[in-house]
C-alpha cells in the first residue's frame, strides 16, 4: 500500500509503500518503470520536481536521488 506519491511529470509518478520501496510508475499504462535501486529508506511523504527526488526514512532523516537514473544524490 502506497505511502506516498509525487509526479515526475505528466505521465510518470513515483510511490513509497510501507515496503520502503521506491517505484517509479508510466501512468497511461500502469507499468512500473522501475524501482529505485537502495531506495529502501523510504517511508513516505515524496517531493519533487521531476529532476530530483526526495523521501522521508523511518528514521526522520530525508535522502534525495536522482528522478531519471535512481541514482542517490543524499542518505
Amino acid at each position: 500500500m502506497p505511502t506516498g506519491v509525487a509526479w515526475l511529470d505528466a505521465t510518470t509518478l513515483v510511490s513509497t509503500g510501507g515496503d520502503g520501496v521506491h517505484r517509479v510508475w508510466e501512468v497511461p499504462s500502469g507499468r512500473q518503470l522501475r524501482e529505485v535501486p537502495g531506495a529502501t529508506f523510504g517511508y513516505g511523504p515524496l517531493a519533487t520536481d521531476g529532476r530530483v527526488v526526495l523521501g522521508v526514512g523511518r528514521d526522520h532523516h530525508f535522502a534525495a536521488w536522482d528522478a531519471k537514473t535512481g541514482q542517490a544524490l543524499r542518505k
